[in-house]
């Protein structure tokens, strides 16, 4: 048997540990969290206020978000607040079509239907406030319901302001991320949360995670 220089192995070893370290890299998604302060954002600043906003995608009428770290998780977590938020925001434009409003009501006859949120534009939001990829489902929650046959989202009520305050306390940046120190409160219940918001490269951001302090 011909006998292999041990040269030659610790070389193919070599080679061998190079390519898998450079093909895990390639799966691996950057680490945040292990990225240097290099200012902060001033409370009077655009994108302070931005960040204020988007803190309204997190609750409807509760001081007590869900912790998370994944859009899978916010999924589900923030369905009911996210169609809120949108809702609110654009309230004229979803009870004012009334063209898809009376194409609804003829699928749902027995409902009486004031408010339509495509699912289309539902899937957008969710993407734009929280990232990722991941296939997003439809279902009931407690302030909207699905209807499948349609393919929209309408409200239980109105859009509901549960009188929850939400202050931004402070935002530092780093280069990729905006971290947010934020206090939700409905004047009996008071809870201090930190969140990491990721930059997009056409000026946007999305929540990657929020966790109590």
């Amino acid at each position: 048997m011909t006998k292999i220089p041990m040269l030659k192995i610790l070389a193919t070893a070599f080679i061998c540990v190079i390519c898998l370290t450079s093909c895990t890299s390639l799966f691996n998604t950057s680490d945040y969290s292990l990225e240097d302060i290099t200012g902060s954002v001033p409370s009077d600043n655009e994108i302070f206020a931005e960040l204020q906003d988007m803190l309204g995608m997190l609750t409807v009428n509760s001081a007590d978000i869900p912790e998370f770290d994944s859009m899978k998780e916010a999924m589900s977590l923030f369905r009911d607040s996210l169609l809120n938020y949108m809702s609110g925001k654009n309230y004229s434009k979803y009870a004012g079509n009334s063209a898809l409003i009376e194409k609804v009501s003829e699928e749902y006859p027995e409902l009486d239907i004031i408010e339509v949120i495509p699912t289309s534009e539902f899937e957008s939001e969710m993407y734009r406030a929280f990232g990722g990829n991941v296939k997003i489902t439809h279902e009931d929650g407690k302030l909207f319901t699905y209807l499948d046959r349609a393919d929209v989202y309408i409200p239980v009520t109105g859009p509901v302001d549960g009188g929850v305050d939400i202050i931004l306390n402070e935002v530092n940046e780093t280069e990729n991320t905006y971290r947010l120190s934020f206090t939700c409160s409905t004047g009996e219940v008071s809870v201090d949360y930190f969140a990491v918001v990721v930059k997009r490269e056409d000026g946007t951001c999305y929540f990657d995670a929020v966790v109590k302090k």
